[in-house]
Parts: C-alpha cells; sequence; structure tokens
C-alpha cells in the first residue's frame, strides 16, 4: 500500500491522532538522548509561549477548549522527562 492510498482510507481525524502519536514518541526520544532535559524543557516552553500567542488568533474554535487541549497535550509530551 502506498502512502496515497493509506492516506485516502484515513480520515483527517486519524491522521492527526496517528501524527500526534508519532511526534509524542519523537519527544520522549528527546528527552532520553538529551544530556540536559531542563534545558530541552525550556527551550520548548520559549517556543511554546510564542506559537501560543501567534496561535491564539488564527486558532479555529472556542479559544477557551484549544488553550485546555494545548496545554493537557503539553503536559502528555512532557510526562516521561527526566
Amino acid at each position: 500500500m502506498t502512502l496515497d492510498e493509506a492516506l485516502r482510507k484515513l480520515d483527517l481525524s486519524q491522521i492527526n491522532s496517528i501524527e500526534l502519536i508519532v511526534l509524542e514518541a519523537a519527544v520522549a526520544a528527546l528527552f532520553k538522548s538529551h544530556p540536559t532535559p531542563a534545558a530541552l524543557r525550556h527551550e520548548f516552553d520559549l517556543i511554546y509561549s510564542k506559537m501560543q500567542v501567534t496561535g491564539a488568533a488564527t486558532a479555529p474554535g472556542d479559544a477557551p477548549a484549544v488553550s485546555v487541549v494545548a496545554s493537557h497535550l503539553r503536559k502528555q509530551l512532557f510526562q516521561g522527562e527526566g
């Protein structure tokens, strides 16, 4: 099966879920292999803050709901740090 065939079989929600799982695994691998996880977390926090400011104006839907989900995902990504 090609990537195009696979993408046609999945809806956007399923594709987004797969992408999130892969990104979570990548973050976990970074924490396990990074010599200073606290520095990695600090850099993430800086970038995350900037993205919140710029993304707040463009994020579709209810802003408080978007913020709650983003905060939850952030915690989930860093759950296994250290």
